[in-house]
């Protein structure tokens, strides 16, 4: 009887084990996203503030807003979740320089949430001079940038518009993307 149970038991254990062929598939509890990064294609556009910013084939808008002198561009990434970077050029002079550099500055610090990031800096022959913060985790603005000159302030930061079953390993591919465009949109100033 002993034999028997254990026999019965052996033959279900290796049926259970068997490789089966590729059209027999399991669903899984649980999938990841994802998404498509679309390919580079980079447009100018000549804002009335002088300054050209390069994008990547995004959806663009542009205002200018009553409450002050900056121009506002929203970078929309359709294909990216709704992903959309939030720019804006303040024209600066001497004397509000370092107050809108401590502004921007200190929102960056704010919106990173006390998470790791990571800090590129560079000039342009511009004379730009360029951070891009990149948070990698937990943070709905991973992408933050700021480039200062004597005449302009251009910052910025990224907003991913997705649902909270994303984990942030699925939007590093996002990231990454936007990452690398605002490096280009910041080289071109």
């Amino acid at each position: 009887m002993k034999i028997s149970k254990l026999i019965i038991f052996a033959a279900l254990a290796a049926t259970g084990c068997s490789g089966g062929s590729k059209h027999d598939s399991t669903p899984r509890p649980r999938a990841y996203h994802r998404i498509e990064i679309p390919a580079a294609h980079y447009d100018t556009l000549r804002l009335s503030s002088g300054v050209n910013i390069v994008t990547n084939s995004a959806a663009l808008t542009r205002e200018k807003r009553p409450d002050g002198p900056s121009e506002w561009i929203d970078i929309v990434y359709p294909t990216l979740g709704d992903a959309t970077i939030y720019c804006s050029v303040t024209p600066v002079t001497p004397a509000t320089v370092a107050s809108i550099i401590d502004n921007r500055l200190e929102r960056m610090a704010l919106n990173s949430g006390g998470y790791t990031s990571d800090l590129m800096e560079f000039s342009t022959p511009a004379g730009y001079d360029c951070r891009i913060l990149v948070t990698g985790a937990g943070t709905a603005t991973p992408v933050q940038f700021i480039g200062v000159s004597e005449k302009n302030v251009v910052s910025g930061a990224l907003m991913v518009h997705v649902a909270d079953s994303f984990q942030p390993d699925s939007l590093a591919p996002v990231v990454d993307c936007v990452a690398r465009d605002v490096e280009t949109l910041l080289r071109s100033l």
